[in-house]
């Protein structure tokens, strides 16, 4: 999956891609929703243990960092605007106990 200060969060680009840029939008930076989505797409096909690691990876990265847009996932640094609200929301949806699956 990466290196990344949490160990599973997704950068949108590899870091050893020449193109990998931490900072630039879609060129790197690792995205709460992204890493969401993967997750949950992985537990629907059974994979239930990657999928738990990604939902802990994004844990781990909120709460080193906080409620950013989006974040380097070299350093977990976040960037973008913060306090945002779609990182607030799926973090509350990984760690409701209403959650099923």
């Amino acid at each position: 999956m990466g290196a990344s200060p949490s160990g599973s969060v997704l950068p949108t680009v590899a870091l050893s891609d020449h193109a990998f840029e931490s900072g630039r939008y879609w060129r790197g930076p690792a995205w709460v929703q992204i890493t969401w989505l993967v997750a949950s797409g992985l537990e629907t096909v059974g994979s239930e243990v990657l999928a738990e690691q990604l939902r802990d990876g994004i844990i781990s990265l909120i709460s080193g960092a906080g409620f950013w847009e989006y974040f380097d996932p070299a350093t977990g640094e976040g960037h973008g605007s913060d306090r945002f609200s779609w990182t607030a929301a799926l973090l509350l949806d990984i760690v409701s106990p209403l959650r099923t699956g």
